[in-house]
């Protein structure tokens, strides 16, 4: 399965095809299949966006985890405002992405403590009701914890990696073949995981497309640059940018 636009569509469609019904964490069916669509944002919430773009197409929801502590984009810029806003506009809802990392946590009651100011903060921010939480690269004994958070959903509870067939993209690479995974007739409940940054026109192997992030980010922080400084040409141009 390609990691372009028209691959991502080809997912659906497939899900659509076999019976599955998008839904969201807190939907309970034991009588239908169902499928919860999940993105972690971990890099651009502008590319964030032109998925849940497709996803209004087919007129279904996904949940899309904002990750607060991230090194690429703020979640308090107007730009950043704009895209959550358009994202739950095409229908998406948004969620928290935990990086228990940030924090010298001695148990679990830590980290939901961590995970709660989290949200708290995400909730004020945003002005959405915060419902559910993933866990950026997730230690096993995170995994193996089964953390409970009072009036947040896990979404790497125990609940949703034994009841749902989980699926994941990380790294651009299926664990398993998610055609055939979906097409076994096996699973009645499933979550899949992917991650909008590989998306794209085009099939682009994961050196071009981190590069061409890498570029894009060049020219962001030109951008910012210039909008908040007073005559920047005078130290430099987009001349100079280009070099670099």
């Amino acid at each position: 399965m390609k990691f372009t636009y028209d691959g991502y569509r080809e997912l659906l469609e497939l899900l659509f095809k076999n019976g599955y019904k998008a839904v969201s964490y807190e939907y309970e069916s034991d009588d239908e299949k169902i499928v919860v669509l999940r993105h972690d944002v971990d890099r651009s919430i502008q590319d964030a966006v032109r998925l849940s773009e497709i996803e209004k197409e087919y007129g279904i929801s996904a949940v899309y985890f904002i990750l607060l502590s991230s090194d690429f984009y703020n979640v308090c810029t107007a730009e950043s405002a704009k895209a959550i806003s358009k994202i739950c506009e095409n229908g998406g809802t948004i969620g928290l992405h935990f990086d228990e990392t940030k924090y010298d946590v001695n148990d679990i009651s830590d980290m939901v403590k961590h995970i709660e100011n989290e949200a708290a903060i995400l909730r004020q921010i945003t002005g959405l009701d915060i419902k559910t939480v993933s866990m950026h690269r997730p230690s096993k004994t995170t995994l193996e914890s089964d953390i409970v958070i009072p009036g947040i959903i896990n979404s790497y509870s125990q609940k949703y990696f034994k009841e749902y067939k989980y699926l994941s993209d990380s790294r651009m690479h299926w664990r398993e073949n998610a055609k055939e995974v979906i097409e076994s007739g096996k699973y009645n409940k499933m979550q899949i995981l992917t991650h909008a940054f590989w998306y794209h026109d085009k099939d682009y192997t994961p050196n071009e497309i981190l590069c061409s992030f890498i570029d894009r980010m060049k020219w962001n922080t030109y951008r910012n640059i210039v909008n908040n400084t007073t005559n920047p040409q005078e130290f430099i141009t987009e001349d100079d940018v280009r070099k670099l």
